[in-house]
């Protein structure tokens, strides 16, 4: 027999609200903050892709949060975080620790909110 452990809400919500607010924030910094003289990136040419990935990342926040398409914005955001971690992991300036540690906390989340879909 298996047995549930009986979670708070609180503690589903948290996992579920810090990585999206988290993508957020950087979707607003890419397309609004971006300063490509201040910000050392991780592969040369990656100033003018500022915009478009800012957008993407946007549409997929939207497609996540919005109930009836959540499946197709977390395969989405797995998707680009998965690019993330690969772009890091190329360039030699940065660390891949932070996208992955992003995309972890959607795993738990989604796992917490839907669990049909790890079975």
């Amino acid at each position: 027999m298996s047995q549930t452990i009986a979670m708070p809400s609180f503690i589903k919500q948290y996992f579920y609200f810090l990585p999206t607010t988290m993508l957020l924030f950087s979707a607003i910094a890419k397309l609004f903050l971006f300063d490509p003289t201040k910000v050392d990136l991780p592969l040369p040419g990656m100033a003018e892709l500022m915009a478009p990935l800012g957008i993407l990342e946007l549409v997929c926040i939207l497609l996540f949060v919005y109930p009836r398409s959540m499946k197709l914005g977390f395969l989405l955001i797995c998707s680009y975080l998965g690019g993330a971690i690969a772009v890091n992991l190329v360039g030699q300036l940065h660390s891949p620790v932070m996208p992955g540690l992003i995309l972890a906390l959607f795993w738990i989340g989604m796992y917490l909110k839907k669990r049909e879909l790890f079975i």
